[in-house]
This record gives structure tokens, C-alpha cells and sequence, in this order.
């Protein structure tokens, strides 16, 4: 978890340790909640950055426009605690983008990435999780996406599902994209 709590303190990303395999669908290899009020003075979750179209660092992502946020959020209400994460999209959709690196995993291993999504205020757009595995170089690797749904879920948190399957020998890290899609990006790989 992102929270500095219990006895994992020194790390905000509980790993497991080296040469530990996860046992089948019982292991938690990484959470994320999102309760960083006493621990990160920015705006962006710590190991997150935002997915915007940002041509000056080699960003090159048309339809999700700089001006769209990612945030912390502390006033929402939260599915656990009081902590959250905001996307919104004021045209163009929004992408909260893992770092590079963050999660390392097993080649071979299948994972099934989990989040919890409410929407408020969507037309057209919706919520959607996607999860992609990286190579030791830190680059996609091709065919290893997986997205979730895309929901509109105004009433409830809605749980989106994404496995990844260890197909890939050179697989190194996951990592997890949270996204708030218009209809003309929905189902489309970045």
C-alpha cells in the first residue's frame, strides 16, 4: 500500500522477497490506496505520474489532452479510509500511469490486477483499468496488455478486472494504468 502503516513502514510498496513464489491466487504482490495526506506534499500519487499527451518528453498520446487531471483526492468518498484518486476529463480522456519499475514480478506468473471505480458526472466517458507488462529495459511488452471493463458506475464502486497472463520469458515488471476514456479510446491500447 501507498499508506506508512504496521510493519512494512520503510517501504510504500510491499514486494515479496527475492525467490519467494506467490502461491496460486493467494498472494497480495502490491497495493495501492492511496492514503498519502501525511506522506506526499504533490498532487499525484507517489510512483504515479499523469498519461497526458506530453510531446516534449516523448509522450505522444492524442485524445488525452495536458489539461486533464489525476490528483489525490481526500474529500470524495473513499472506498477504504479517506484517501482516494480523481480523474477528470474536461474533453479528451484522463490516464494515471504507474512509473516504470515500480512493481516487479515473476516471468511466467499470471496476475490478476484488481481496482475499485466510481463515477460521477459521465455522459459518454467511462472507467476503465488496464495493466501491461514491462521487460528489464522498462519497455512494454507487445501483446502483454490487458483492460479491464470500461464502466460508468454512478451508484457503487465497480470492481475492474484486468489478468495478465505470464506468457512472456523476458517479463520484469507490471504496470498499472487507471484511466478515464472517451468513447473513441475505449478498447484501444495506448
Amino acid at each position: 500500500g501507498m499508506s506508512r502503516r504496521g510493519p512494512d513502514a520503510q517501504s510504500p510498496l510491499r514486494t515479496l522477497p527475492q525467490g519467494v513464489r506467490p502461491q496460486r491466487a493467494a498472494r497480495v504482490v502490491a497495493l495501492f490506496d492511496f492514503e498519502e495526506r501525511l506522506t506526499n506534499p504533490i498532487e499525484v500519487p507517489e510512483g504515479w505520474v499523469r498519461g497526458q499527451h506530453e510531446p516534449a518528453i516523448g509522450r505522444d498520446r492524442p485524445g488525452f489532452p495536458r489539461f486533464n487531471r489525476a490528483e489525490l483526492d481526500y474529500d470524495a468518498p473513499a472506498l477504504e479510509g479517506e484517501g482516494s484518486v480523481r480523474l477528470e476529463a474536461n474533453g479528451g480522456s484522463a490516464s494515471l500511469l504507474m512509473r516504470p519499475g515500480v512493481v516487479p514480478i515473476f516471468p511466467g506468473a499470471d496476475y490478476m490486477v484488481l481496482a475499485s471505480a466510481r463515477t460521477r458526472d459521465l455522459t459518454h466517458a467511462r472507467a476503465q483499468l488496464a495493466a501491461r507488462l514491462l521487460d528489464q529495459n522498462l519497455n512494454p511488452i507487445p501483446g502483454s496488455e490487458s483492460r479491464s471493463q470500461a464502466v460508468r458506475a454512478p451508484q457503487r464502486w465497480a470492481r475492474l478486472r484486468a489478468p495478465v497472463l505470464g506468457d512472456f520469458d523476458n517479463a520484469a515488471f507490471l504496470q498499472i494504468e487507471l484511466l478515464l476514456l472517451q468513447p473513441e479510446q475505449i478498447g484501444r491500447a495506448s
